[in-house]
């Protein structure tokens, strides 16, 4: 942002320009010569409604007051941007952080609170990190994995997924098949449970079907007992 004064321009001392005439800014810059570690500039640009402040090695600070931003920079190409209702905080591994009109932030040395009205909430407390979300929260990957919790149900989403308890990994394919094993076991002691229900109501069917014979049978034996003894008499 600083092209009108580069290394190119051999200057061996400080500088102050005033300029209301022209570009009308006001310039402060100082330079290396005596051995300094770094130079520095300050630039007030009163056309373009900025200030520049930035030192030889890639920090920056660039205030837009007509557009009301405030950006910062630094070497490692970390950046905060302040613009108007809103703050970004990226770094040069592409991460970023976006806060919204009503997202309130909260810093200490162990701790880091993001929540809004609407109670959504990121704590991040010495060694332990909480999520809150009143309703939906979701954790994806750019592959396409996915982790859903709702209110209702939780829904895990990727090519393989496990489960570690007590030391021992369980995937959860061996969970599914594990479960279809127990179903078929289920469903076989139901068939079994089934026949054996049938075959015992066929057996007290039979049961039932003996003793109307042995009826019949008592009751042919008693009418002929009846008829000999008449006979006798």
């Amino acid at each position: 942002m600083m092209d009108d004064f580069t290394k190119d321009s051999v200057i061996y001392d400080y500088r102050v320009e005033v300029d209301q005439s022209g570009p009308q800014h006001i310039l402060l810059k100082t330079e290396k010569y005596h051995g300094e570690p770094f130079e520095y500039t300050i630039k007030i640009n009163t056309i373009t409604n900025t200030i520049e402040l930035h030192d030889d090695v890639g920090n920056e600070i660039w205030i837009d007051t007509l557009l009301n931003r405030i950006r910062l920079f630094n070497q490692d190409l970390t950046r905060i941007t302040i613009d108007k209702k809103t703050v970004e905080i990226s770094i040069d591994s592409g991460s970023s952080t976006n806060l919204n009109p009503t997202d309130i932030v909260s810093f200490a040395p162990t701790y880091y609170k993001v929540h809004n009205t609407d109670k959504a909430e990121i704590v991040i407390d010495k060694k332990n990190i909480e999520i809150k979300a009143p309703d939906h929260f979701i954790l994806s990957t750019d592959s396409g994995s996915k982790i859903e919790l709702s209110k209702t149900e939780v829904k895990l989403d990727a090519p393989s997924i496990s489960l570690k308890t007590a030391g021992v990994d369980t995937s959860i394919d061996e969970i599914n098949a594990k479960a279809s094993a127990a179903e078929t076991k289920a469903a076989a002691a139901e068939s079994a449970a089934a026949a054996s229900s049938q075959a015992a109501a066929s057996a007290a069917t039979d049961l039932s079907a003996a003793i109307a014979r042995i009826d019949i049978l008592e009751a042919s034996i008693t009418e002929l007992s009846d008829r000999i003894t008449a006979l006798g008499g």
